[in-house]
């Protein structure tokens, strides 16, 4: 997943399977870009101890001050 982030991102643990990921202003549809490209990373096989490994995750976008100044009013 980190290869799919841009270095100047932050990728956080929040807690157990949880992860917040915050970016820097881009073109309106840059987010949804970025999220289909975290996404296909997931969906890439994976070996854990020689054990195949699927992960399915759900994504979502919110755009601050956009959709922040919506939640304040």
């Amino acid at each position: 997943m980190a290869a799919a982030i841009p270095q100047r991102d932050l990728c956080a643990r929040l807690g157990g399977d949880e992860f917040a990921l915050f970016v820097h202003a881009s073109p309106t549809g840059a987010p949804f870009e970025l999220l289909g490209r975290i996404q296909k990373a997931l969906a890439s096989p994976m070996e854990l101890k020689g054990l195949p490994v699927s992960i399915q995750a759900s994504l979502g976008a919110a755009r601050f001050p956009k959709t922040a100044n919506l939640l304040g009013s």
